[in-house]
Formats: C-alpha cells, sequence, structure tokens
C-alpha cells in the first residue's frame, strides 16, 4: 500500500492484519463477528505512530496513534464495528475506510475506562466526507511528544471532519 497519509518511512508497518486476530483477542459476539466476515475484505495496519518511530517524546497520556485501512465488501458497513475495535484497543486509532475507489477517514474522540489503560470510552465520532484523502496528521512527527502529537492530529482532523452519524453516504 501506499506512504498516503505521508508519514516518515519508520512509521510504516504495511501489514494485513487477519480479522481472526480481532476474534481471538478481543472479546467478539456471534454478530460482530459476522461484520467481520461479511463486510469486511481485509485490515491493513498501515502505520505505528510512536515515540520510536517519530522520534519524539514518549507519555504516559499517549503511547501509540494506530492507522488502519480497513477495505469494505460494499459501502454501507455498520458503524458498530469501529466503536468495537477502538474501545477494544489500547491505543489510539485513525482509521482510512476505503471501498471501491473512495476513501474518508474516521477518528473517535474517546477516554480511558479506567487507570489500568485498557479499555477506552468513546465520547464521539468523526468522519470525513468521501472520497478525500488530502489533508490529515501529515505533519505529526514534527511535535516534541506523542501527546501533543495526537493532540495535533485531532485538531487538523477534526477541522475537517464533521460528526459521524449512522449513515455513510
Amino acid at each position: 500500500m501506499d506512504n498516503l497519509l505521508h508519514y516518515p518511512q519508520s512509521t510504516i508497518v504495511n501489514r494485513v492484519v487477519p480479522k481472526t486476530m480481532f476474534y481471538k483477542f478481543m472479546e467478539v459476539n456471534p454478530r460482530m463477528k459476522s461484520r467481520f466476515v461479511n463486510d469486511v475484505v481485509n485490515i491493513t495496519w498501515l502505520y505505528k505512530l510512536s515515540a520510536g518511530t517519530l522520534n519524539v517524546t514518549d507519555t504516559e497520556e499517549m503511547k501509540e496513534i494506530e492507522v488502519f485501512v480497513v477495505n469494505f465488501k460494499r459501502p454501507d458497513c455498520p458503524t458498530d464495528l469501529f466503536t468495537f475495535i477502538d474501545t477494544n484497543m489500547p491505543h489510539h486509532i485513525v482509521f482510512v475506510l476505503v471501498h471501491d475507489n473512495s476513501a474518508m477517514l474516521l477518528i473517535n474522540y474517546k477516554d480511558w475506562t479506567d487507570d489500568t489503560h485498557t479499555k477506552f470510552r468513546i465520547r464521539q465520532a468523526f468522519a470525513s466526507p468521501w472520497p478525500t484523502l488530502n489533508y490529515p496528521c501529515k505533519d505529526s512527527h514534527c511535535h516534541a511528544s506523542m501527546t501533543t502529537s495526537w493532540r495535533r492530529c485531532r485538531v487538523l482532523v477534526s477541522t475537517r471532519l464533521v460528526p459521524w452519524k449512522k449513515s455513510w453516504h
């Protein structure tokens, strides 16, 4: 996959994550498993944004930001799939959602549910219109810490995204 968001080479993972990895490590009910099977072609872990990959300071508040590209079988994938993934992964996530030749960004504003930093609570989701990929956080690597990188990313994305409703188009 191309370097879609123009991050430094040191951040690129570009690895397809088998959907079964989500089944193994997250409590997946049958309905959610069917979302993965019926709606998602594949999920690519495109970037790992961390102190080590961006050459910035690590903080307790922000350890990593993951960027996943999710390819869909159809353009109307249920939104609960992303809430599920984002709630259960102990990192901040930017989703690049792709169907055919269209793409959109999805980012969740969330906070930790407890001091163990193992699960998030989603406050609000923001999404770009289809079909854009021209902007996001490509300058995040210029900041001093992961926390400021994430805040800058949220500002850049939130100025271009709108609150995500349950409809896709």
